[in-house]
């Protein structure tokens, strides 16, 4: 049977910038020291940004009569019609095109496993880290790290069980903002 791997995830991009901030000492601003300066001194900037292609999710008939007699739930796939899967506008109330599957009409369904393309995920986390000098040999690391800054929603899964009321919608979100 062909079809698309549980793991296949065709785009994954991830980004990182790290740069010393320009205050203090020997840089652009607050070089003629000072309390400000003493305390901007030192720090680090690192930002990273991911970003993530769906992965495959395959449209079952889970908890019909014969799904169950099978003995494995969700075991059962749906018919496929060949009309287009995904949608112009995904949206959480509709992510793909749901008539393009039916009930089957046979033993099993015609749909191919992993069909439907999941949504992706973007963040955008910040960390600012600080080295202080406390003695000859000792240091104190500062680390303030911040997740998701721009508090981007993820969509975590979608409903692919075809008898199910909400089939078609994302079941989850992801990736509220947090700060350690």
């Amino acid at each position: 049977e062909w079809g698309l791997s549980n793991f296949d995830q065709r785009h994954q991009l991830a980004l990182q910038l790290t740069a010393e901030l320009p205050f203090g000492p020997n840089r652009r601003f607050l070089y003629n020291g000072g309390v400000f300066a003493a305390i901007a001194e030192g720090w680090r900037l690192t930002t990273n940004f991911t970003a993530n292609s769906g992965r495959p999710y395959t449209v079952t008939l889970r908890g019909s009569s014969r799904d169950v007699r099978s003995g494995v739930n969700g075991a059962l796939r749906a018919d496929y019609n060949g009309l287009p899967v995904s949608v112009s506008n995904p949206s959480i109330d509709q992510w793909f095109n749901t008539a393009a599957f039916a009930e089957p009409a046979g033993l099993y369904g015609t749909s191919s496993r992993n069909v439907i393309t999941g949504p992706g995920s973007k963040n955008l986390n910040l960390n600012f880290t600080r080295q202080v000098r406390l003695g000859a040999n000792r240091t104190l690391e500062v680390t303030m790290n911040f997740s998701n800054i721009l508090n981007m929603a993820n969509y975590s899964g979608i409903d692919t069980n075809w008898a199910s009321p909400t089939f078609r919608q994302v079941t989850g979100i992801s990736g509220s903002r947090r700060g350690n």
